[in-house]
């Protein structure tokens, strides 16, 4: 929610912006006025400025207010077209490492290596692998990855070494296709020093969320042709929700740029989204966050456990859950109640969901039962030979996910391809109902009531490393801030 006067926080960074040439860091609350104190300092700037935001419709409605803001994406993507001789977005070829890997792989690597190469690949993209001064294209860099971000081989007969081997050719082949992806539009420039139109001023949304490869773009796009800083940065975002680790975003890339840009912090503290009880509950995780003094105290927060019905959901309800099976569960619950419900995450949850159950080759429920109930207990004694119980979690939160899914066709129905149906109509996001998230997805949501499904699980029990529980605690903050007035704690059960 915006605020007609400035606070004192508001005040503080436009008088540093007026009087000084600093690069900033603001770190912004959940509901802080973000959006509104950028609109203001773009307007405040000299010279040729630029908002890059976390995603295209945060920069449309920028540019919906006369500020030229556009994705870190759209600032790219002219100068990759033109070095690769295309004319327009959609020469962008989304399934690229997947074609390259059909028409390059022999059979059997297609068929063991093939996704997880892919995915390794992109990851190692954002990383920056084989650019100047960011990861080098060495098989124990590539390890690195694969440790980090918990990627899991197909089967047994799989190696690392072998991936990685892959791994290097199909970089290779990508780097030199005429084909390009949506990971090449940010890759490229940095990996070929195209150049990139140079700004006075940059300001930078959900700076939390960058990844290397976004960083070396700031770099340059700030950078004079003697190599020195000749712009100015304005990074905006939170430490507390930088819970995207997971796909490629460093979990201190705040820490990060104010080190490297030498960047003043400056704090953004009011929280004008959520009430004045649901900003004392979040101070858990953020000590510093602070309630509107002028917003009226309503709503609250409240401990249900399993006292609560499905007829309590209303349409513009919003159901956070740390995983992603007891959403499916609760939202099969809803379909037979006849309770309109839609699932966040189409293109990453459900893609993956339906990509896992096709990966499986099973042609009849039984025989997917099978190989699943086979795969949990290869893959989970793996990875509690490394001590990986996150990888754990995240086995058991996949296979118990399609198992709720399973449970709740029809006695005539059950065929695979009316498993994957089910699932493309609950993740679809244009439905009007009662909205269900992991809080991984719910990032950006709000709602005036949200219920946050099992908090008893929240933070997970499986975070061992300190990246995995810094982020399990932002993860909690973010769940509880997406609420402007009521936030409702409810546990799975079988009274309700």
């Amino acid at each position: 929610m915006s605020n007609k006067v400035p606070s004192v926080y508001q005040q503080a960074i436009y008088k540093t912006v007026t009087e000084t040439a600093y690069n900033l860091i603001i770190v912004a609350v959940a509901g802080s006025g973000k959006s509104t104190t950028l609109k203001h300092v773009f307007g405040l700037l000299r010279g040729y400025s630029v908002i890059l935001a976390f995603n295209a419709a945060i920069a449309k409605e920028l540019k919906e207010a006369g500020l030229k803001a556009m994705t870190f994406h759209s600032l790219c993507m002219r100068t990759v077209l033109d070095f690769k001789g295309l004319s327009s977005p959609d020469d962008v070829t989304g399934n690229k490492l997947q074609k390259l890997v059909k028409g390059t792989f022999n059979a059997d690597d297609a068929h063991n290596y093939g996704p997880f190469v892919c995915k390794l690949v992109s990851l190692a993209r954002n990383a920056g692998v084989e650019c100047e001064g960011l990861m080098p294209n060495v098989p124990n860099a590539w390890q690195t990855l694969i440790d980090r971000h918990d990627l899991e081989l197909p089967n047994d007969s799989c190696t690392n070494a072998r991936a990685i081997e892959l791994a290097q050719f199909l970089l290779k082949e990508s780097n030199e296709s005429p084909m390009i992806d949506w990971d090449d539009i940010l890759y490229l420039p940095i990996l070929k020093n195209l150049t990139l139109r140079r700004y006075n001023n940059v300001l930078v949304d959900e700076a939390q969320d960058t990844n290397a490869i976004q960083r070396a773009i700031l770099r340059k796009i700030l950078t004079g042709f003697n190599g020195k800083m000749t712009g100015r940065l304005i990074a905006v975002g939170d430490p507390a929700q930088a819970i995207y680790g997971f796909r490629g975003a460093d979990s201190d890339s705040l820490e990060l740029i104010a080190n490297e840009f030498k960047c003043v912090e400056m704090p953004l503290s009011i929280s004008y989204r959520c009430a004045p009880r649901v900003v004392e509950y979040a101070r858990q995780w953020v000590s510093h966050i602070e309630a509107n003094p002028a917003r009226e105290d309503i709503g609250g927060v409240a401990e249900l456990g399993e006292d609560w019905l499905l007829e309590d959901f209303e349409q513009n309800d919003l159901v956070v859950c740390r995983t992603t099976r007891p959403l499916i569960t609760l939202a099969m619950r809803m379909l037979k109640a006849r309770i309109p419900v839609r699932i966040m995450g189409r293109d990453s949850v459900g893609k993956q969901l339906i990509e896992f159950i096709e990966s499986m080759e099973a042609w009849t429920i039984d025989e997917l039962e099978t190989k699943l109930a086979a795969y949990r207990e290869r893959e989970v004694k793996k990875a509690l030979e490394k001590n990986d119980e996150g990888k754990v979690e995240a086995i058991c939160d996949r296979i118990d996910a399609i198992r709720a899914l399973m449970s709740g066709l029809g006695e005539n129905n059950r065929t695979v391809k009316a498993l994957i149906d089910v699932l493309k109509d609950l993740f679809n996001e244009a439905k009007v109902a009662t909205t269900l998230a992991t809080i991984h997805k719910s990032k950006g949501l709000e709602a005036r009531t949200v219920y946050w499904l099992n908090r008893s699980q929240c933070p997970s029990v499986y975070a061992r490393q300190p990246w995995q529980l810094k982020q399990e605690d932002n993860l909690c903050y973010v769940a509880a801030t997406r609420a402007k007035v009521s936030l409702r704690m409810i546990e799975e059960g079988t009274r309700n």
